[in-house]
């Protein structure tokens, strides 16, 4: 029995290193005042975000969708900060989790030229999220569609 102690002892290390955050995120801000947050996608692959409460779709950039093998299912136009329209493509994750709440087929534009991504809308309107201190804690809102 003794014999199995250490083994299990570090399977499950390894396994709570690499599963998905279930509670309220940390934020991170930025010197500019950006919260950033971490995203984990397809439940096991997380990367920084920056929360964009204004963003109508949530945005990766080209090495997460390479990473996340999203493919794109067309393209769609896009009004950036500085007001001007850019073109692109637009696929879907099999999901996203922050801040405790994950929701499932998540539509995402693909940024070739951002270096981090946005997360938007087509993942907070399926939530309610608050930003107490540092944490941000998301729950899911109930939908018909389930």
């Amino acid at each position: 029995m003794e014999v199995l102690v250490v083994p299990l002892f570090l399977i499950l290390m390894a396994l709570s290193i690499h599963l998905p955050q279930r509670g309220p995120a940390r934020i991170n801000r930025t010197r500019g005042g950006s919260v950033i947050i971490d995203v984990t996608f397809n439940t096991n692959q997380t990367f920084p975000m920056i929360l964009d409460t204004g963003a109508d779709m949530t945005i990766i950039t080209a090495k997460m969708a390479k990473a996340l093998k999203v493919e794109a299912m067309g393209s769609m136009p896009f009004r950036v900060a500085n007001n001007q329209t850019v073109v692109w493509p637009v696929g879907m994750v099999n999901s996203v989790e922050v801040g405790g709440a994950q929701v499932d087929d998540v539509r995402v534009a693909i940024a070739p030229e951002r270096t981090i991504g946005l997360l938007g809308q087509s993942f907070l309107a399926k939530c309610d999220y608050t930003i107490a201190g540092d944490v941000l804690k998301c729950t899911r809102k109930w939908t018909p569609e389930g």
